[in-house]
C-alpha cells in the first residue's frame, strides 16, 4: 500500500517503504507497553541512582569543607603547640643556666667560708697560745697563793 505525497518524490517513498516490516510482522501492542514500562522502571531507578549520587557528592562536598576547615584550625593549633613549647623549652633552659650558676656561686661560696672558716681556726689557736704564754709570763710574778689557782687554770 502506498501513498502519495504532494511534493515528495517516488523513489523516497519506495527507500522509505523498503525499511518498514511488513504488516504481519508488526509487534504486538502488550509486548509494546510492557517494553514501555520497563524503560520507565529503568528510567526511574536512574533517576534515584542520580539522585543519590547527587546526595553523596553534596555531602562529599560539605565533608571536604568541614574537613578542610579543621584541617586549618589544626594547624593553627599545631602553630599555637609549637610556639608554647618552643617557648617552654627556652624557660627550661634559662632555669638550668640558672641552676648552673647558682651550683657555682654555692661551691665558691663554700670555699670561701672553707677558707674563712680555716683562717679564723687559725686565729683563734694564735689567740689561744697567746693566752697561754702569757698566762705562763703571768705565773711566774703572781703571789703563791694564786698559783694554785693559776695551775687548774693552766690544765684546763
Amino acid at each position: 500500500m502506498m501513498v502519495a505525497l504532494p511534493g515528495a518524490s517516488a523513489s523516497l517513498v519506495l527507500f522509505l517503504a523498503a525499511f518498514l516490516p511488513p504488516l504481519q510482522h508488526a509487534q504486538d501492542p502488550a509486548m509494546v507497553h510492557y517494553i514501555y514500562q520497563r524503560f520507565q522502571v529503568l528510567e526511574q531507578g536512574l533517576e534515584k541512582c542520580a539522585q543519590t549520587t547527587r546526595a553523596y557528592i553534596q555531602d562529599f562536598q560539605e565533608f571536604s569543607k568541614n574537613l578542610s576547615t579543621m584541617l586549618g584550625r589544626c594547624q593553627t593549633h599545631t602553630n599555637e603547640y609549637r610556639s608554647a613549647v618552643d617557648n617552654l623549652a627556652l624557660r627550661v633552659e634559662r632555669a638550668q643556666r640558672e641552676i648552673d650558676y647558682l651550683q657555682y656561686l654555692r661551691e665558691s661560696d663554700f670555699c670561701v667560708e672553707s677558707e674563712e672558716k680555716t683562717s679564723a681556726e687559725k686565729v683563734l689557736q694564735e689567740a689561744e697560745e697567746e693566752k697561754k704564754i702569757r698566762t705562763l709570763l703571768n705565773t711566774r710574778m703572781i703571789v703563791t697563793s694564786r698559783s694554785s689557782h693559776l695551775y687548774l687554770r693552766l690544765e684546763w
